[in-house]
Protein backbone atom coordinates (compact mmCIF):
# COMPACT_ATOMS: atom_id res chain seq x y z
CA UNK A 1 0.00 0.00 0.00
CA UNK A 2 1.09 3.18 -0.86
CA UNK A 3 -0.24 6.82 1.43
CA UNK A 4 -0.77 9.49 -0.83
CA UNK A 5 -0.48 11.46 1.51
CA UNK A 6 2.11 10.89 3.07
CA UNK A 7 4.88 10.85 0.49
CA UNK A 8 7.59 12.85 1.66
CA UNK A 9 10.68 11.87 0.37
CA UNK A 10 10.93 14.31 -3.11
CA UNK A 11 11.93 11.83 -5.94
CA UNK A 12 8.72 9.82 -4.38
CA UNK A 13 6.34 12.78 -4.68
CA UNK A 14 7.41 13.72 -7.67
CA UNK A 15 7.21 9.97 -9.20
CA UNK A 16 3.79 9.40 -7.79
CA UNK A 17 2.33 12.86 -9.17
CA UNK A 18 4.07 11.87 -12.28
CA UNK A 19 2.25 8.86 -12.92
CA UNK A 20 -1.11 10.17 -11.81
CA UNK A 21 -0.33 12.84 -14.41
CA UNK A 22 0.33 10.54 -17.20
CA UNK A 23 -2.63 8.39 -16.14
CA UNK A 24 -4.64 11.42 -16.63
CA UNK A 25 -3.47 11.99 -20.48
CA UNK A 26 -3.88 8.62 -20.93
CA UNK A 27 -7.87 9.25 -19.87
CA UNK A 28 -8.46 12.02 -21.07
CA UNK A 29 -6.63 11.31 -24.88
CA UNK A 30 -9.17 7.91 -25.14
CA UNK A 31 -11.99 10.59 -24.65
CA UNK A 32 -12.25 12.27 -26.97
CA UNK A 33 -12.44 10.12 -29.49
CA UNK A 34 -11.20 6.42 -32.19
CA UNK A 35 -10.37 4.68 -35.34
CA UNK A 36 -13.08 5.69 -37.69
CA UNK A 37 -14.68 1.60 -38.10
CA UNK A 38 -17.67 2.58 -39.50
CA UNK A 39 -18.85 -0.82 -38.32
CA UNK A 40 -22.78 0.25 -37.92
CA UNK A 41 -22.86 2.72 -40.86
CA UNK A 42 -21.37 0.27 -43.24
CA UNK A 43 -24.66 -1.45 -43.67
CA UNK A 44 -26.88 0.83 -44.26
CA UNK A 45 -28.51 1.04 -46.98
CA UNK A 46 -30.23 4.73 -47.08
CA UNK A 47 -27.15 6.60 -46.23
CA UNK A 48 -24.48 8.31 -48.52
CA UNK A 49 -21.74 8.57 -45.46
CA UNK A 50 -21.18 4.52 -45.63
CA UNK A 51 -19.41 5.41 -48.77
CA UNK A 52 -16.56 6.59 -46.55
CA UNK A 53 -16.12 3.16 -45.28
CA UNK A 54 -16.17 1.32 -49.34
CA UNK A 55 -16.54 3.39 -52.36
CA UNK A 56 -18.02 1.12 -54.30
CA UNK A 57 -20.99 1.46 -51.52
CA UNK A 58 -24.11 3.30 -53.21
CA UNK A 59 -27.06 4.97 -51.25
CA UNK A 60 -30.30 4.26 -52.29
CA UNK A 61 -30.58 7.99 -53.88
CA UNK A 62 -29.24 8.66 -57.22
CA UNK A 63 -28.18 12.70 -56.06
CA UNK A 64 -26.97 14.48 -52.40
CA UNK A 65 -26.15 16.91 -51.10
CA UNK A 66 -24.36 17.11 -47.72
CA UNK A 67 -25.20 20.55 -46.17
CA UNK A 68 -21.99 21.78 -45.60
CA UNK A 69 -19.93 21.70 -42.00
CA UNK A 70 -22.70 19.35 -40.75
CA UNK A 71 -23.35 16.52 -43.11
CA UNK A 72 -21.21 14.39 -40.86
CA UNK A 73 -19.44 15.04 -37.72
CA UNK A 74 -18.01 11.95 -36.06
CA UNK A 75 -16.12 11.20 -32.82
CA UNK A 76 -14.85 8.24 -30.63
CA UNK A 77 -12.72 6.60 -29.00
CA UNK A 78 -11.67 3.18 -28.18
CA UNK A 79 -8.64 1.51 -26.07
CA UNK A 80 -7.44 -1.82 -25.68
CA UNK A 81 -7.66 -2.35 -21.66
CA UNK A 82 -8.49 0.36 -19.53
CA UNK A 83 -11.84 0.55 -17.83
CA UNK A 84 -12.49 3.15 -14.92
CA UNK A 85 -13.57 1.43 -12.44
CA UNK A 86 -10.59 -0.73 -12.40
CA UNK A 87 -8.75 2.08 -12.27
CA UNK A 88 -10.86 3.25 -9.17
CA UNK A 89 -10.49 0.16 -7.11
CA UNK A 90 -6.87 1.09 -6.81
CA UNK A 91 -7.74 3.89 -5.21
CA UNK A 92 -8.81 3.14 -1.39
CA UNK A 93 -10.03 6.38 1.06
CA UNK A 94 -10.27 5.53 4.35
CA UNK A 95 -11.95 7.39 6.98
CA UNK A 96 -10.00 10.22 7.84
CA UNK A 97 -10.22 11.30 3.98
CA UNK A 98 -6.45 9.76 3.14
CA UNK A 99 -6.19 7.78 0.24
CA UNK A 100 -4.12 4.89 -0.26
CA UNK A 101 -3.08 3.73 -3.64
CA UNK A 102 -3.25 -0.43 -3.60
CA UNK A 103 -0.37 -1.41 -6.18
CA UNK A 104 -1.21 -4.98 -6.11
CA UNK A 105 -4.56 -3.70 -8.01
CA UNK A 106 -2.84 -1.94 -10.74
CA UNK A 107 -1.92 -5.04 -12.39
CA UNK A 108 -5.67 -5.09 -13.57
CA UNK A 109 -5.58 -1.76 -15.09
CA UNK A 110 -3.74 -2.50 -17.69
CA UNK A 111 -2.99 -5.10 -20.20
CA UNK A 112 0.68 -6.47 -21.23
CA UNK A 113 -0.10 -4.64 -24.28
CA UNK A 114 -1.98 -2.10 -24.47
CA UNK A 115 -3.40 0.84 -27.40
CA UNK A 116 -5.55 3.84 -27.04
CA UNK A 117 -6.97 5.66 -30.08
CA UNK A 118 -9.38 8.57 -30.66
CA UNK A 119 -10.59 10.59 -34.34
CA UNK A 120 -12.94 13.61 -35.15
CA UNK A 121 -13.64 14.01 -38.63
CA UNK A 122 -15.91 17.01 -39.73
CA UNK A 123 -16.85 16.89 -43.67
CA UNK A 124 -17.08 20.71 -44.95
CA UNK A 125 -17.76 19.17 -48.13
CA UNK A 126 -19.79 16.06 -49.18
CA UNK A 127 -22.20 15.96 -52.36
CA UNK A 128 -22.40 12.43 -55.15
CA UNK A 129 -24.42 11.77 -58.26
CA UNK A 130 -25.43 9.14 -60.57
CA UNK A 131 -24.33 9.58 -64.37
CA UNK A 132 -26.00 7.11 -66.36
CA UNK A 133 -27.47 3.99 -65.09
CA UNK A 134 -23.57 2.50 -64.15
CA UNK A 135 -21.65 5.17 -62.80
CA UNK A 136 -21.70 6.91 -59.88
CA UNK A 137 -19.17 10.18 -58.30
CA UNK A 138 -19.00 11.61 -54.95
CA UNK A 139 -16.47 14.90 -53.92
CA UNK A 140 -15.70 15.37 -50.40
CA UNK A 141 -13.75 18.05 -48.41
CA UNK A 142 -13.02 16.52 -44.71
CA UNK A 143 -11.05 17.56 -42.13
CA UNK A 144 -9.44 15.24 -40.12
CA UNK A 145 -7.75 14.26 -36.32
CA UNK A 146 -6.22 11.13 -35.52
CA UNK A 147 -4.80 9.93 -32.82
CA UNK A 148 -3.29 6.80 -31.63
CA UNK A 149 -0.85 5.58 -28.35
CA UNK A 150 0.74 2.16 -27.50
CA UNK A 151 2.69 1.19 -24.35
CA UNK A 152 3.71 -1.91 -22.36
CA UNK A 153 2.04 -2.32 -18.40
CA UNK A 154 6.20 -3.36 -18.57
CA UNK A 155 6.50 0.26 -17.32
CA UNK A 156 3.63 -0.07 -14.25
CA UNK A 157 5.37 -3.11 -13.60
CA UNK A 158 8.89 -2.25 -12.85
CA UNK A 159 7.81 0.92 -11.08
CA UNK A 160 5.25 -0.60 -8.78
CA UNK A 161 6.96 -4.47 -8.30
CA UNK A 162 10.82 -3.12 -8.78
CA UNK A 163 13.34 -5.02 -10.48
CA UNK A 164 13.77 -7.91 -8.23
CA UNK A 165 12.93 -11.33 -7.35
CA UNK A 166 11.40 -12.94 -10.06
CA UNK A 167 11.93 -9.66 -12.29
CA UNK A 168 15.70 -10.14 -11.96
CA UNK A 169 16.22 -11.01 -16.10
CA UNK A 170 13.04 -9.84 -16.75
CA UNK A 171 13.67 -6.98 -20.13
CA UNK A 172 11.47 -4.32 -19.46
CA UNK A 173 9.61 -2.50 -22.87
CA UNK A 174 9.38 0.80 -21.92
CA UNK A 175 8.63 2.54 -25.02
CA UNK A 176 5.94 4.54 -26.05
CA UNK A 177 4.17 4.60 -29.64
CA UNK A 178 2.74 7.89 -30.61
CA UNK A 179 1.04 8.86 -34.11
CA UNK A 180 -0.76 11.74 -33.82
CA UNK A 181 -2.18 13.38 -37.33
CA UNK A 182 -4.30 16.00 -38.77
CA UNK A 183 -5.04 17.05 -42.06
CA UNK A 184 -7.58 17.85 -44.50
CA UNK A 185 -8.42 15.87 -47.27
CA UNK A 186 -9.77 16.42 -50.86
CA UNK A 187 -11.42 13.68 -52.04
CA UNK A 188 -13.09 12.29 -55.66
CA UNK A 189 -14.50 9.28 -56.18
CA UNK A 190 -16.29 7.00 -58.99
CA UNK A 191 -17.69 3.74 -59.09
CA UNK A 192 -19.45 1.36 -61.75
CA UNK A 193 -21.51 -1.18 -62.60
CA UNK A 194 -20.78 -4.62 -64.38
CA UNK A 195 -21.92 -7.88 -65.23
CA UNK A 196 -25.35 -6.43 -65.40
CA UNK A 197 -25.31 -5.18 -62.39
CA UNK A 198 -24.07 -7.94 -60.29
CA UNK A 199 -20.96 -6.49 -59.83
CA UNK A 200 -19.41 -2.55 -58.91
CA UNK A 201 -16.01 -1.64 -58.30
CA UNK A 202 -15.28 1.95 -56.76
CA UNK A 203 -12.34 3.95 -55.84
CA UNK A 204 -11.23 7.31 -54.14
CA UNK A 205 -8.76 9.66 -54.77
CA UNK A 206 -7.95 11.38 -52.17
CA UNK A 207 -5.29 14.87 -51.99
CA UNK A 208 -4.12 15.73 -48.62
CA UNK A 209 -2.93 18.55 -46.95
CA UNK A 210 -0.92 18.00 -43.42
CA UNK A 211 -1.58 20.40 -40.62
CA UNK A 212 0.41 18.55 -37.99
CA UNK A 213 2.00 15.67 -36.89
CA UNK A 214 3.53 13.91 -34.17
CA UNK A 215 5.20 10.41 -34.98
CA UNK A 216 7.15 7.84 -32.67
CA UNK A 217 9.48 6.17 -36.10
CA UNK A 218 11.06 4.38 -33.13
CA UNK A 219 10.91 4.81 -29.62
CA UNK A 220 12.78 1.60 -27.83
CA UNK A 221 13.55 2.01 -24.34
CA UNK A 222 14.27 -1.32 -22.51
CA UNK A 223 15.77 -1.85 -18.89
CA UNK A 224 16.92 -4.93 -17.36
CA UNK A 225 18.67 -6.13 -14.12
CA UNK A 226 21.01 -9.31 -14.80
CA UNK A 227 20.54 -11.46 -12.36
CA UNK A 228 24.52 -12.68 -11.52
CA UNK A 229 26.09 -9.28 -10.89
CA UNK A 230 22.90 -7.45 -10.51
CA UNK A 231 24.16 -4.53 -13.34
CA UNK A 232 21.56 -2.60 -14.88
CA UNK A 233 21.45 -2.64 -18.87
CA UNK A 234 19.73 0.01 -20.60
CA UNK A 235 19.74 0.58 -23.87
CA UNK A 236 17.84 2.91 -26.36
CA UNK A 237 16.98 3.33 -30.14
CA UNK A 238 14.78 6.80 -30.58
CA UNK A 239 13.80 8.38 -33.56
CA UNK A 240 10.89 10.78 -33.46
CA UNK A 241 9.64 13.60 -35.78
CA UNK A 242 7.00 16.71 -35.67
CA UNK A 243 6.17 18.90 -38.21
CA UNK A 244 2.98 21.94 -37.94
CA UNK A 245 1.96 24.17 -41.03
CA UNK A 246 0.04 26.22 -38.33
CA UNK A 247 3.42 27.59 -37.20
CA UNK A 248 7.68 26.86 -36.27
CA UNK A 249 6.87 24.86 -33.27
CA UNK A 250 8.97 27.00 -30.42
CA UNK A 251 7.83 28.23 -27.24
CA UNK A 252 5.79 30.72 -29.42
CA UNK A 253 3.70 28.48 -30.57
CA UNK A 254 0.84 28.36 -27.91
CA UNK A 255 0.39 31.84 -29.59
CA UNK A 256 -0.28 30.37 -32.87
CA UNK A 257 -2.86 28.18 -31.58
CA UNK A 258 -4.36 30.98 -29.61
CA UNK A 259 -4.72 33.14 -33.08
CA UNK A 260 -5.73 29.71 -35.32
CA UNK A 261 -8.95 30.32 -37.23
CA UNK A 262 -11.07 27.23 -39.20
CA UNK A 263 -9.27 29.17 -42.58
CA UNK A 264 -6.24 27.78 -41.14
CA UNK A 265 -7.51 24.04 -41.10
CA UNK A 266 -7.93 24.25 -44.44
CA UNK A 267 -4.76 25.98 -45.54
CA UNK A 268 -3.92 24.55 -49.00
CA UNK A 269 -0.48 26.38 -49.25
CA UNK A 270 1.41 24.37 -47.14
CA UNK A 271 3.51 21.99 -48.25
CA UNK A 272 2.87 19.04 -45.59
CA UNK A 273 1.12 17.24 -48.30
CA UNK A 274 0.30 13.95 -49.42
CA UNK A 275 -2.22 11.34 -51.63
CA UNK A 276 -4.90 8.48 -50.65
CA UNK A 277 -6.49 5.53 -51.96
CA UNK A 278 -9.40 3.74 -51.12
CA UNK A 279 -11.11 1.16 -52.90
CA UNK A 280 -14.03 -0.87 -52.77
CA UNK A 281 -16.16 -3.67 -54.18
CA UNK A 282 -19.85 -5.55 -53.90
CA UNK A 283 -20.79 -8.63 -55.51
CA UNK A 284 -24.45 -9.91 -55.97
CA UNK A 285 -23.21 -13.84 -55.37
CA UNK A 286 -26.84 -14.85 -55.84
CA UNK A 287 -30.22 -13.00 -55.34
CA UNK A 288 -30.23 -12.15 -51.82
CA UNK A 289 -26.39 -12.40 -51.07
CA UNK A 290 -23.95 -9.82 -51.37
CA UNK A 291 -20.47 -9.89 -51.01
CA UNK A 292 -18.41 -6.68 -50.62
CA UNK A 293 -14.89 -5.81 -49.40
CA UNK A 294 -12.74 -2.64 -49.21
CA UNK A 295 -8.87 -1.69 -48.54
CA UNK A 296 -8.89 2.34 -46.86
CA UNK A 297 -6.15 4.65 -46.28
CA UNK A 298 -3.64 3.14 -48.57
CA UNK A 299 -1.12 6.35 -48.99
CA UNK A 300 1.45 9.14 -47.48
CA UNK A 301 2.18 12.66 -46.89
CA UNK A 302 5.33 14.29 -46.60
CA UNK A 303 5.92 17.05 -44.09
CA UNK A 304 7.92 19.50 -45.05
CA UNK A 305 6.88 22.71 -43.02
CA UNK A 306 8.34 23.54 -39.87
CA UNK A 307 9.66 19.94 -39.80
CA UNK A 308 11.69 18.84 -36.27
CA UNK A 309 13.59 15.69 -35.64
CA UNK A 310 14.90 13.66 -32.40
CA UNK A 311 16.85 10.64 -33.21
CA UNK A 312 19.69 8.98 -31.16
CA UNK A 313 23.11 9.41 -31.86
CA UNK A 314 24.47 5.82 -31.32
CA UNK A 315 21.16 3.63 -31.78
CA UNK A 316 21.06 0.23 -30.01
CA UNK A 317 23.81 1.13 -27.46
CA UNK A 318 23.49 -0.52 -24.37
CA UNK A 319 24.83 0.80 -20.96
CA UNK A 320 26.11 -1.11 -18.69
CA UNK A 321 26.05 0.00 -14.70
CA UNK A 322 27.71 -1.96 -12.35
CA UNK A 323 27.54 0.74 -9.14
CA UNK A 324 29.24 3.56 -7.64
CA UNK A 325 31.97 2.14 -4.70
CA UNK A 326 30.22 4.25 -1.86
CA UNK A 327 33.38 3.90 0.64
CA UNK A 328 35.87 5.75 -1.83
CA UNK A 329 32.75 8.38 -2.25
CA UNK A 330 32.68 8.82 1.49
CA UNK A 331 36.51 9.12 1.81
CA UNK A 332 37.00 11.38 -0.75
CA UNK A 333 34.03 13.84 -1.72
CA UNK A 334 36.50 14.72 -5.19
CA UNK A 335 36.29 11.27 -5.58
CA UNK A 336 32.98 11.03 -6.09
CA UNK A 337 32.40 14.38 -7.86
CA UNK A 338 34.35 12.84 -10.38
CA UNK A 339 32.84 9.54 -10.55
CA UNK A 340 29.65 11.09 -10.80
CA UNK A 341 30.41 13.46 -13.08
CA UNK A 342 31.90 10.70 -15.58
CA UNK A 343 29.04 8.42 -15.05
CA UNK A 344 26.78 11.86 -16.16
CA UNK A 345 29.44 11.50 -19.34
CA UNK A 346 28.74 7.93 -20.13
CA UNK A 347 24.79 8.12 -20.14
CA UNK A 348 25.29 11.63 -22.15
CA UNK A 349 27.76 9.32 -24.57
CA UNK A 350 25.75 6.58 -24.69
CA UNK A 351 22.25 8.16 -24.82
CA UNK A 352 22.54 11.51 -26.40
CA UNK A 353 20.32 12.50 -28.91
CA UNK A 354 20.64 14.55 -32.23
CA UNK A 355 17.72 17.29 -33.36
CA UNK A 356 17.45 18.21 -37.16
CA UNK A 357 14.87 19.96 -39.17
CA UNK A 358 14.86 16.80 -41.83
CA UNK A 359 11.44 16.73 -44.43
CA UNK A 360 10.25 12.89 -43.50
CA UNK A 361 7.20 11.10 -44.55
CA UNK A 362 4.30 8.86 -42.52
CA UNK A 363 2.00 6.61 -43.64
CA UNK A 364 -2.04 6.81 -43.29
CA UNK A 365 -3.43 4.02 -40.83
CA UNK A 366 -4.56 1.58 -43.39
CA UNK A 367 -7.81 -0.38 -42.70
CA UNK A 368 -9.75 -3.09 -44.21
CA UNK A 369 -13.37 -4.68 -44.42
CA UNK A 370 -15.16 -8.20 -45.63
CA UNK A 371 -18.26 -8.62 -45.53
CA UNK A 372 -21.38 -10.30 -46.51
CA UNK A 373 -25.67 -9.24 -46.19
CA UNK A 374 -28.64 -11.12 -47.11
CA UNK A 375 -31.62 -9.78 -47.81
CA UNK A 376 -34.74 -11.28 -46.23
CA UNK A 377 -37.17 -9.43 -47.35
CA UNK A 378 -37.19 -6.10 -49.45
CA UNK A 379 -36.28 -3.77 -46.87
CA UNK A 380 -34.70 -6.31 -44.57
CA UNK A 381 -31.00 -7.14 -44.38
CA UNK A 382 -28.85 -9.16 -41.93
CA UNK A 383 -25.02 -8.81 -42.37
CA UNK A 384 -21.79 -9.93 -41.00
CA UNK A 385 -18.69 -7.70 -41.28
CA UNK A 386 -14.84 -8.08 -40.80
CA UNK A 387 -12.60 -5.66 -40.05
CA UNK A 388 -8.82 -4.18 -39.05
CA UNK A 389 -6.46 -1.54 -38.63
CA UNK A 390 -2.93 -1.80 -38.74
CA UNK A 391 -0.87 0.07 -36.08
CA UNK A 392 2.90 -0.15 -34.41
CA UNK A 393 3.03 -3.71 -36.70
CA UNK A 394 -0.40 -4.81 -35.01
CA UNK A 395 -3.49 -6.15 -36.49
CA UNK A 396 -6.31 -4.62 -34.20
CA UNK A 397 -9.65 -6.94 -35.76
CA UNK A 398 -13.37 -6.47 -35.05
CA UNK A 399 -16.53 -8.74 -36.12
CA UNK A 400 -19.94 -7.12 -36.68
CA UNK A 401 -23.30 -8.98 -36.75
CA UNK A 402 -25.71 -6.41 -37.86
CA UNK A 403 -29.48 -5.89 -38.94
CA UNK A 404 -31.11 -3.17 -41.20
CA UNK A 405 -34.45 -2.48 -41.91
CA UNK A 406 -35.91 0.45 -44.24
CA UNK A 407 -39.56 0.63 -42.04
CA UNK A 408 -41.11 3.18 -44.04
CA UNK A 409 -40.13 5.89 -46.77
CA UNK A 410 -39.09 8.22 -43.91
CA UNK A 411 -37.74 5.77 -41.20
CA UNK A 412 -34.47 3.09 -41.63
CA UNK A 413 -33.11 1.64 -38.70
CA UNK A 414 -29.92 -0.43 -38.51
CA UNK A 415 -28.72 -2.28 -35.26
CA UNK A 416 -25.65 -4.62 -34.61
CA UNK A 417 -23.14 -6.29 -32.48
CA UNK A 418 -19.54 -6.31 -32.32
CA UNK A 419 -16.22 -8.00 -30.79
CA UNK A 420 -13.44 -5.72 -30.70
CA UNK A 421 -10.70 -4.55 -28.57
CA UNK A 422 -10.86 -7.55 -26.22
CA UNK A 423 -14.60 -6.52 -25.16
CA UNK A 424 -18.32 -7.94 -25.82
CA UNK A 425 -20.56 -5.23 -24.69
CA UNK A 426 -20.46 -3.19 -28.13
CA UNK A 427 -24.30 -2.95 -29.46
CA UNK A 428 -25.17 -0.44 -31.78
CA UNK A 429 -27.45 1.32 -33.26
CA UNK A 430 -28.09 4.04 -36.77
CA UNK A 431 -31.40 5.87 -37.21
CA UNK A 432 -32.08 7.74 -40.50
CA UNK A 433 -35.12 10.47 -41.02
CA UNK A 434 -36.54 11.33 -44.55
CA UNK A 435 -38.84 14.34 -44.57
CA UNK A 436 -39.08 14.81 -48.30
CA UNK A 437 -35.39 15.99 -49.20
CA UNK A 438 -34.02 16.39 -45.77
CA UNK A 439 -32.35 13.49 -44.01
CA UNK A 440 -30.73 13.50 -40.71
CA UNK A 441 -29.24 10.66 -39.07
CA UNK A 442 -27.28 9.64 -36.18
CA UNK A 443 -25.00 6.15 -35.98
CA UNK A 444 -23.09 4.59 -33.04
CA UNK A 445 -21.13 1.50 -32.61
CA UNK A 446 -21.68 1.10 -28.92
CA UNK A 447 -25.42 2.53 -27.55
CA UNK A 448 -24.33 0.93 -23.59
CA UNK A 449 -21.76 3.70 -23.17
CA UNK A 450 -24.42 6.34 -23.54
CA UNK A 451 -26.35 4.02 -20.53
CA UNK A 452 -22.55 2.92 -18.65
CA UNK A 453 -20.15 5.05 -19.98
CA UNK A 454 -17.47 4.02 -17.24
CA UNK A 455 -17.48 0.27 -17.89
CA UNK A 456 -16.99 0.80 -22.06
CA UNK A 457 -13.45 0.74 -23.63
CA UNK A 458 -15.39 1.94 -27.10
CA UNK A 459 -17.35 4.33 -28.47
CA UNK A 460 -18.19 6.19 -31.63
CA UNK A 461 -21.03 8.37 -33.21
CA UNK A 462 -21.52 9.93 -36.33
CA UNK A 463 -24.38 12.21 -37.33
CA UNK A 464 -25.75 14.95 -39.82
CA UNK A 465 -27.88 15.95 -42.48
CA UNK A 466 -28.02 15.21 -45.98
CA UNK A 467 -30.27 16.63 -49.09
CA UNK A 468 -31.27 13.44 -50.88
CA UNK A 469 -32.99 13.27 -54.40
CA UNK A 470 -34.30 10.51 -56.29
CA UNK A 471 -34.57 7.63 -53.94
CA UNK A 472 -37.84 5.57 -54.60
CA UNK A 473 -38.33 5.13 -58.28
CA UNK A 474 -34.53 3.77 -58.66
CA UNK A 475 -34.78 1.75 -55.72
CA UNK A 476 -37.69 -0.16 -56.99
CA UNK A 477 -36.18 -0.59 -60.06
CA UNK A 478 -32.97 -2.34 -59.19
CA UNK A 479 -34.68 -4.42 -56.78
CA UNK A 480 -37.39 -5.71 -58.83
CA UNK A 481 -34.54 -6.38 -61.78
CA UNK A 482 -32.58 -8.30 -59.17
CA UNK A 483 -35.88 -10.73 -58.60
CA UNK A 484 -36.31 -11.92 -62.17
Amino acid sequence: MINMNTLNHPFKKAAYIGLAILMSLFLFQSNQASAQRNLTLYGMKSLPQRNFANPALRPDSRLFVGIPGISSLYAGFGNSSLQLPNLFNALERHNDDSVTLNVNELGSVFRKKNSFSNEVNIDLLHFGFELGDNNFFTVNATYVHRFKLSFSNDLFDLVFQGNGGDNLGRRFNMGVGIDLMEYTEIGLGYSRRFLNDRLTLGARYKYLKGVLNFNTERSDLTFTTRPGDYALLLDSDIKVNMASSIGPVTGNWPTYLKNLTPFDLIDMATKNSGWGLDFGATYDLTKRVELSAAVKNLGRIKWNDNALNWESRNPGAQFEFNGIDFNTIFDNSSTSEEAIEALSDSLIDRFAVDSSNKTYTTGLFPEFYLGGTLSLTKNHRAGVLFYGDWFQKQLHPAITLSWYSQLSRVFSISASYTLMDNTFNNLGVGMAFNGGPFQYYIVTDNLISVVNPENVRNFSVRMGFNLTFLRKPKEKKEYEKKKK
